[in-house]
């Protein structure tokens, strides 16, 4: 980790500014009536608590105003709540990531501090997907330990093919990773209990009471929301995220309430802010391990303790893959799927991955990947399918990484277009029948 200009705290994998451990976020305090604006500006729901951050809609500054910073600090200590409630008397450590919003580094410095006030052990990767949050909060959920035995498809999260009880019991070591956001060679890292290696292994954390991912989804830049989840990989169930909504409304912007977020955030040391900071590329490459064995399992439908017969059914499809020839492109748009693991995973299985609009938080064109969004990667594909006929599709995200759309290279009509809702959900299907 590096320091600029006073402690400013640059990351050394994207470059991008993270926070100043030194200033007070809340420096200056809002008063209740604006606090109570900007809240009851807010969407409270069951899929997360959004709003625009910014100064309007596609405000890309990156500064948030006192009552934003306060509202931040505010669902942190309510979730520090909840989480105290569930785990009585246990260490609690969380996981917490962002998007490429230029409001998610502020956010999540505020939410920081009052985690950390509060005695929580936060485990920071910055420039998170969403799936890869998940993924690698399930794959070390405290409910492993007897903490919390509720399955994931009880939050309405289905983790297609994962042996629950087999997969999170599993570790590996992701120092195995030679920069913050280089995947190469996770496929062939070795895998031990986690119960053999929690004191030993050289992996940031070993189990996760839960996450807190700060993200918009689709929406655009200026917005930012929070989603929270526990151990399973899911975000709250409605009627957990429903208690937490009431408890988020009471004493909500009294000015009382206010000079306590405030007294929270400046009780944290600016050292301890600056080691969860430097944390972050190890706790990334955690991640990104975690989330590329899981979608391995998910793709072969076959558990993490059979890595051979995992790799054997990577190699088959690289050996037909390699034999016809495969291009995709991968319009990323500035979103966090340009640090997730696609690279990787498209390589793995013998295709060649064409990346484009490849930096984090420079969005081309809106979030929402849909309609004119597309238009990019059809032109992409088109000048690139010109000359090389195996650049046959590509896809465009969303700024989180949890959804996205299909362009294909269309033979009948000699030009792009995208896959019709209809038609990717045929692909589904298709896929989870020959699984």
């Amino acid at each position: 980790m590096q320091g600029g200009l006073m402690s400013i705290i640059i990351h050394p994998g994207t470059s991008l500014y993270m926070g100043d451990p030194e200033k007070q976020p809340l420096a200056k305090k809002p008063d209740a009536s604006s606090a109570l604006a900007f809240f009851n500006s807010l969407i409270l729901s069951a899929s997360g608590w959004r709003g625009v951050f910014g100064k309007h809609d596609n405000d890309l500054d990156g500064t948030i105003t006192p009552e934003a910073v306060y509202i931040a600090g505010r669902m942190a200590r309510v979730f520090a709540d909840f989480l105290e409630s569930q785990y009585p008397g246990e260490q609690i450590h969380i996981i917490l990531g962002i998007d490429t919003r230029p409001s998610g580094p502020a956010i999540a410095d505020a939410m920081i501090r009052v985690f950390l006030a509060r005695g929580i052990i936060v485990h920071y990767g910055f420039i998170m997907s969403a799936p890869e949050i998940m993924a690698t909060a399930y794959m070390h959920g405290a409910y492993m330990h007897g903490a919390y035995m509720h399955g994931a498809y009880m939050h309405g999260t289905y983790m297609h093919g994962a042996q629950k009880t087999r997969l999170i019991s599993k570790n590996h070591q992701a120092d195995t990773m030679s920069s913050p956001f280089n995947n190469e060679a996770i496929i062939n890292s070795d895998i031990t209990h986690l119960h053999d290696t929690a004191g030993a292994s050289s992996a940031p954390y070993s189990i996760i009471h839960g996450f807190c991912y700060i993200s918009a989804s689709h929406n655009p830049p200026g917005h930012n929301g929070i989603k929270f989840g526990l151990g399973d990989g899911g975000v709250l169930a409605p009627e957990t995220a429903k208690k937490l909504i009431a408890n988020l409304k009471e004493g909500a912007c009294s000015q009382n309430d206010i000079d306590t977020i405030t007294a929270l955030m400046a009780s944290v040391q600016p050292e301890t802010v600056s080691t969860v900071f430097a944390s972050a590329p190890k706790v990334k490459r955690q991640a990104l391990s975690d989330y590329l064995l899981f979608s391995r399992e998910v793709f072969t439908n076959i558990s993490l303790e059979h890595q051979e017969s995992q790799e054997a059914v990577f190699n088959l499809l690289a050996d037909e893959t390699e034999h016809y020839g495969i291009g995709i492109v991968a319009e990323h748009n500035g979103s966090s799927r340009c640090l997730s693991i696609d690279e990787n995973f498209i390589m793995s299985i013998g295709a060649r991955y064409l990346p484009f609009n490849n930096v984090p938080g420079h969005f081309v064109h809106r979030i929402v990947p849909e309609g004119e969004s597309l238009a990019d990667c059809a032109e992409i594909i088109a000048r690139e399918h010109s000359e090389d006929d195996t650049v046959i599709m590509g896809y465009v995200p969303d700024c989180d990484g949890d959804r996205g759309n299909i362009v294909i290279w269309d033979e009948e009509l000699q030009q792009p277009r995208p896959l019709e809702a209809q038609e990717t959900f045929a692909l589904t299907v298709l896929s989870e029948l020959a699984s």
